[in-house]
């Protein structure tokens, strides 16, 4: 807990000193995950300090730390059982030209269907991510899920 409120002093301090950075996206994407993992040891405040960075990032840049940072949001919704809203956060992820981001978003998007004990939806989620993104981690994933599911 105490170094991830050391990086996000730190990063503060990165974000006033160099508002015009190149950088900028990164930095707020940094002390966003530093806030996230404050969050889920416990720190109140530190829930909306990471979604404000987070939102930062996709103001700022369209690059790959975007995309990340959307799904990021949409794992924090998730987490707080806010699956509406994070699944909506997810599906943004594939905006961004970065497959990757986007099959963990579409795998995501299955688990929340299976929390909220919609297994057909789930079941059609999996399918996208195994048609979408064949040979990759979450295809694998998927696909057991899958089997877990047609049982």
């Amino acid at each position: 807990v105490a170094r991830y409120s050391e990086a996000a002093a730190v990063l503060d301090k990165v974000i006033s000193r160099f508002p015009r950075s190149k950088y900028l996206a990164e930095i707020h994407f940094a002390r966003g995950w530093a806030y996230e993992n404050l969050a889920s040891k416990g720190d109140k405040t530190a829930r909306g300090k990471a979604l404000a960075d987070y939102a930062k990032v996709t103001k700022l840049t369209q690059a790959e730390v975007a995309a990340r940072a959307r799904f990021q949001t949409g794992e924090i919704l998730a987490a707080a059982g806010e699956y509406d809203k994070a699944v909506i956060e997810l599906l943004k992820v594939n905006v961004y030209p970065f497959p990757k981001w986007a099959g963990r978003a579409m795998l995501e998007i299955g688990r929340i269907f299976e929390a909220q004990n919609k297994p057909e939806k789930a079941i059609r989620m999996y399918q996208q991510v195994v048609a979408r993104h064949p040979g990759t981690p979450q295809a694998v994933v998927a696909k057991q899920r899958l089997a877990a599911l047609k049982g």
